[in-house]
């Protein structure tokens, strides 16, 4: 299934190439696309980072509170859902860098070959048969994937659009660690986020807080990995 390692190299100026082939390559069940690469460096950078990107954008949305009104209590599920799914992304970004590969013959010689560093850390996934989607629809969910379909395809799985769901835009973090904004088709292990239009009266604002602290720190750290262009 899947294969996991701390690095270790003989050679510091060794490639990722090597480092996977002298684990004996990918097994038949591995994912490569969707490989996880830590590196500590990336890591400290990466937080050091995080405080004034967090301050501003913090600022821009506790700020603008003009068209503030009660989320519904039916809603309060699917908020639930988009909470934990973006704590996940917070708590998932260790300094991961962002890895293209299909095969390691392909890997071999690309930008992505990189030399490898002390207490980098790699992790491929099984292949994933399921697609998540989750935020602004009526039942968040795990879907099975289908070959070129799109998000608004599985959104009408999931039962269709919450009261808030933002009919207009689509966030889908890619198995890669990448993430885009309204692409055509979905792809194996991909998660969509439909972003919502919450707004709360001022008795909900611990709630929104916390809405906006787990956002923001998820586009901070996608930011600062260059994830997100500037």
């Amino acid at each position: 299934g899947d294969w996991s390692s701390d690095v270790c190299s003989s050679d510091l100026d060794e490639p990722l190439s090597s480092i996977i082939e002298r684990a004996g390559g990918f097994t038949k069940n591995a994912f490569p696309k969707g490989t996880f690469f830590y590196r500590k460096s990336s890591q400290m950078e990466e937080s050091k980072g995080n405080k004034k990107i967090l301050n501003n954008e913090q600022k821009k949305l506790v700020y603008d509170q003009s068209k503030l009104t009660l989320a519904s209590k039916e809603n309060q599920y699917i908020y639930t859902q988009a909470i934990q799914f973006l704590e996940k992304q917070v708590e998932n970004s260790k300094g991961r860098i962002l890895i293209k590969i299909s095969d390691t013959e392909s890997l071999r010689g690309s930008p992505y070959d990189i030399i490898i560093e002390d207490k980098d850390f790699i992790h491929v996934p099984s292949i994933p048969a399921t697609i998540q989607i989750v935020g602004g629809v009526k039942q968040p969910t795990s879907i099975i994937f289908e070959e070129r379909k799109s998000p608004s395809y599985y959104v009408n799985i999931a039962g269709g659009y919450s009261e808030f769901g933002n009919k207009k835009e689509f966030h889908v973090y890619k198995s890669d660690g990448s993430i885009e904004i309204n692409p055509k088709h979905v792809e194996r292990g991909d998660t969509i986020y439909v972003p919502e239009k919450i707004k709360l009266a001022q008795n909900n604002i611990e709630i929104i807080s916390k809405i906006i602290q787990t956002i923001t720190n998820v586009l901070s750290s996608l930011y600062i990995s260059g994830i997100i262009s500037k």
